[in-house]
This record gives C-alpha cells, sequence and structure tokens, in this order.
C-alpha cells in the first residue's frame, strides 16, 4: 500500500501533455514574433515617412519663401498671358536680390531644380549650365504643376498667387511612400 501512493506522488507530465502545450507555446510565440515584426515594419515606414516630410517641408518652404517675395510670375514667358489656369511645370519671376530683377525659375525633372541668375565681372546676368536639386535623391517627383493667378492684371487689388502641387514617391530601403502635397503662395509685396 505504501509503495502504491509513492507512486501516484511522483506522477509526472504524460508525452501528450507536452506536445500539447509546447505546440500552444509555439503558436503564441509565432504569434508574438509577427506582431513585433509588424510593429518593426512600421516603425521603419514612420521613419521613411519623416524624412520625406522633413526633406519636403525645407524644399516647400524654400520654394514659397523665394516665390512670396517675388513679383512678375509667369508660367511661360515671354508669352502674352502670364496666368497659367491648366498648370505649369515652370514658373518664372523676378526677386529684387538676383541680377537687378532677372528671372528665376524652378523645373520639375523627377525631381524640383532651381536656376539663379547670377552678375558676371562685367555686370551681366548669366544663367549657370547646371540646375540645383533642392530635393533629396530619396523622393522623386512624379507631378509638379504651378498654378498662376492674377498675376496678368496689375490694376486690380488681388494679389497675385502660385498654387503648387506636388506628387511623388519617397524610397527607403525596401519601402516606397506616396505623397501628394499641396500650397498656396501670394505675393507678399503690392501688385506690380
Amino acid at each position: 500500500m505504501l509503495l502504491s501512493k509513492k507512486i501516484k506522488k511522483n506522477r509526472a507530465f504524460t508525452l501528450v501533455e507536452m506536445l500539447v502545450s509546447l505546440t500552444l507555446f509555439s503558436v503564441v510565440t509565432t504569434i508574438a514574433f509577427t506582431a513585433l515584426y509588424r510593429i518593426m515594419e512600421a516603425n521603419n515606414k514612420s521613419k521613411t515617412i519623416k524624412l520625406v516630410v522633413n526633406n519636403l517641408n525645407v524644399a516647400m518652404e524654400s520654394m514659397t519663401r523665394e516665390i512670396r517675395v517675388g513679383y512678375n510670375y509667369c508660367a511661360n514667358p515671354p508669352a502674352s498671358t502670364c496666368d497659367s489656369n491648366l498648370g505649369s511645370t515652370r514658373i518664372y519671376f523676378k526677386t529684387k536680390d538676383d541680377c537687378d530683377g532677372q528671372y528665376v525659375f524652378y523645373s520639375s525633372e523627377e525631381t524640383i531644380k532651381k536656376k539663379v541668375g547670377v552678375k558676371d565681372s562685367a555686370g551681366n546676368c548669366q544663367y549657370p549650365s547646371t540646375e540645383t536639386a533642392i530635393l533629396g535623391d530619396d523622393v522623386k517627383v512624379k507631378r509638379a504643376k504651378f498654378y498662376i493667378h492674377g498675376s496678368d492684371d496689375h490694376s486690380d487689388y488681388n494679389q497675385p498667387r502660385v498654387l503648387i502641387i506636388l506628387r511623388g514617391q519617397a524610397t527607403d530601403i525596401n519601402m516606397d511612400t506616396i505623397f501628394d502635397i499641396q500650397t498656396t503662395v501670394s505675393q507678399r509685396n503690392p501688385d506690380q
């Protein structure tokens, strides 16, 4: 009798119980690692988006600042009308700081580029042969449009304004993020 009580007290898990618990543990671990992987993937995507947003903010702020203090906006000079209701991939405008009011323009070819006139030693306005990209290599602009309104009529009291629309994608190591940005810039100085 004493021997049978000892056997019952030292009873262990059966093989079936061990297999069931191991299977449950494997399922829970797989679910946990999948969730962790997705969280890490979302974190990488948010870092990419933050990088793109910062890059685009700097570029848009630079463009809007220069356009805001400029005047004589034109989509296709020397056209008879400078307003652009259909949108243009380029904008030309004058500023007080560059070449005594010579044109500065932005264009789009997978990026936003800037070309500024500078005076040479003889005092003539020259444009460099290369354009300066204002966006990083990780941002590709698929579509850039500049809509100019109110630049033709200088007799009204409405300030000329430019609507900028950008669409593109940011590429990180193995992730692409699509973006759409729109902003409106009005001329700071009184209409000239």
